[in-house]
This record gives C-alpha cells, structure tokens and sequence, in this order.
C-alpha cells in the first residue's frame, strides 16, 4: 500500500461511515441528531489519528531520531508514491504496524509517520555512518545504531548496505 492509497482508503471509510451511522440514527431518532452524530463520526477518529500522531512525534524513539536525523527534503516522492510498511523501533515488541513510509538510498535509510493527517509526519534521515550494526534476520534487518537505539525494518530497505559491508568484510 502506498501513501495515496492509505489516504483514499481512509477517506472512503470515513465518508461511508458517516453515512451509515447518520442514517441509522436519523432513521432510528430523528434527522436533527442524525446529522451532528455523523459529523461526530467522521470528526473524532480524524482528530484522533492527529493526536496519536502527534504523541509519536514528541515521545519515544521516533521523536530521538527525528531531532538527531532530521528528515532531509525530497527522500521520499511527492506524488505519494512511496510503499507504508511495518518497523519497531526500541525493542522488536513495539510495533508500528504498516504505520510508516520508508525509503533507503546509498546515504540514508528515511523514516516517516504514514498518518495522512499530519503535514509531512515526525520523520528521520538516519545516515547509514550512523548504523553500527545491520543484522539480517528472516525477514528483517536490524540496525543498531552508534547511539544505542535500535530499529527494525524490511530487509528490502537494508539489503543494499548489508551487502556491501559483507564485500568489504571479505575484502
């Protein structure tokens, strides 16, 4: 799933939503509740997931590795493009579910909130200099970095940088 699609999807679910609730209420009490408790509906998950995101973008290891690697401009495509995946970050247990935009190129690995809600999201650039560690694992890679903090990500976004400290290991 890209960014754009997460953003139409969660805008169909929305609206649909607003009018399933807002005709059930109005059919079951009256249209004059109907519509503010539809309304409602749509407003409160919306400020929800600005809330969270928010929380996610001042606390915890998203928020270190943004001040210490903020997100450099244009790591990830305009058009909304880019694949949301799945990461941890601190420990394995503590998942962001298909939560996350990733890109990995040869200087970085870039990290953003995939909440469409929040204009360009608490994001990182972390330099691959950075990475102290890169072990692969079935289907992840984990990456400790010089200052202690550890992520998780796709080997996909990792594969690139393990194979070319493999050849200059065996080199």
């Amino acid at each position: 799933m890209t960014q754009r699609n997460l953003s139409i999807l969660l805008f169909v679910l929305f609206v649909t939503d607003a009018f399933v609730v807002g005709a059930l209420v109005s059919v079951t009490a009256s249209p004059a509740i109907g519509i503010p408790v539809a309304l409602g509906v749509v407003v409160f998950p919306f400020l929800l997931m600005r809330v969270i995101a928010f929380a996610m973008g001042r606390i915890g290891t998203l928020a270190r590795l943004s001040r210490a690697f903020p997100l450099r401009d244009g790591a990830f495509p305009a058009d909304g493009s880019a694949r949301i995946a799945s990461i941890s970050l601190g420990t394995k247990s503590m998942r962001i579910n298909n939560g996350v935009v990733l890109a990995a190129d040869d200087e970085c690995l870039h990290i953003k909130l995939a909440i469409p809600t929040v204009a360009n999201g608490a994001g990182a650039s972390i330099p691959w200099e950075q990475v102290e560690h890169v072990l692969r694992e079935k289907r992840t890679a984990e990456l400790r970095l010089f200052d202690g903090a550890k992520l998780w990500v796709p080997w996909r976004y990792a594969e690139k940088e393990w194979a070319l400290r493999e050849a200059i290991t065996a080199g």
